[in-house]
């Protein structure tokens, strides 16, 4: 009986799967998104529209709605386009974990968060479970969804707020 269960766990292991499997786009990539915020406690949620694009390692995320405002998030930080020029934030996010996340990037990821990566390649999601105690103050869960691209963010703040960003009409 023992073999049996041997020879089920190996052929599960090569059945495995994980984000490697996964031939998802995450450069040159370029949409609309509709970004919702709910806020725990209370009655109203504030949503933004926009473009984004991710290109050469960063992320461009162009809001038109409510408020227009160009942020780039790269590996050099955050910044706020004003006057044509990019001008870094002071920024309350980590920049890594956001550029692990929209890259798909499994080494960086899987030093903060348990992953558990259900569905298949045509529909897959990934979920983000924070393992350090910094991480699990801010996060309940992140929740990635895609196929072909990412279509859908959903992130699970401690403090009960949830945002969810939806990528539409997305080229690549």
């Amino acid at each position: 009986m023992r073999f049996f269960w041997l020879l089920c766990a190996f052929w599960g292991a090569l059945g495995a799967f994980d984000i490697s499997n996964l031939n998802v786009a995450t450069s040159g990539v370029s949409g609309r998104f509709v970004e919702r915020v709910e806020l725990a406690g209370l009655d109203m949620n504030a949503t933004s529209k926009g473009r984004f694009e991710l290109k050469e390692g960063a992320l461009f995320w162009r809001v038109e709605t409510p408020v227009k405002t160009t942020l780039k998030i790269c590996k050099e930080g955050i910044f706020e386009e004003i006057g044509g020029a990019w001008v870094k934030k002071d920024a309350l996010m980590d920049k890594d974990i956001f550029l692990a996340i929209t890259n798909l990037d499994e080494t960086r990821l899987s030093r903060d968060f348990n992953l558990n990566l259900s569905g298949g390649e045509a529909k897959w999601s990934l979920s983000l479970a924070p393992k350090t105690i910094i991480f699990k103050e801010i996060f309940d869960e992140i929740i990635v969804e895609g196929g072909e691209t990412v279509q859908r963010i959903i992130i699970k703040a401690a403090n009960g707020d949830v945002t969810t960003d939806e990528f539409l009409e997305v080229k690549y």
